[in-house]
């Protein structure tokens, strides 16, 4: 009688030991999922910033001064786009319906409009007083 007692509290133990593993499991993964998502908004706000900083630097340059600068084509895999509208001064960044923006300090263009996407690699020039992301 006691051993077939003491193999059901063995079986309860494992049941409850697994039960437990199984919920700090999917515990785990959630945060882990949540971790990811931070980390490509935290990335997305960063290369928006650079971009916003690099303007600012070519503009207070004056005449003549250029930048280039090359983003990673992905973030953690996913394609991004980067849109620019230099009239109402600031920049979007959109990844899988994702949108991250910022603001520019300094009016910019493309050399022909003022709202404009841009690619992982450009050159932001200062032409006549004018910032020009070419």
């Amino acid at each position: 009688m006691r051993k077939g007692q003491a193999s059901i509290e063995f079986l309860v133990f494992v049941l409850l030991a697994i039960f437990f593993l199984l919920a700090s499991a999917l515990f785990y993964a959630e945060k882990i999922n949540e971790t990811v998502k931070l980390s490509k908004y935290y990335r997305m706000r960063e290369i928006c910033s650079e971009i916003s900083s690099l303007s600012s630097l070519v503009y207070a340059g004056g005449n003549g001064t250029n930048v280039s600068e090359q983003f990673p084509k992905y973030i953690y895999g996913d394609n991004y786009s980067i849109y620019i509208n230099g009239n109402k001064k600031y920049i979007r960044i959109i990844k899988n319906n994702k949108v991250v923006g910022c603001l520019l300090s300094v009016p910019v263009s493309n050399g022909t409009s003022q709202l404009f996407n841009i690619s992982s690699t450009f050159t932001i020039a200062n032409i006549n007083g004018g910032v020009v992301f070419e």
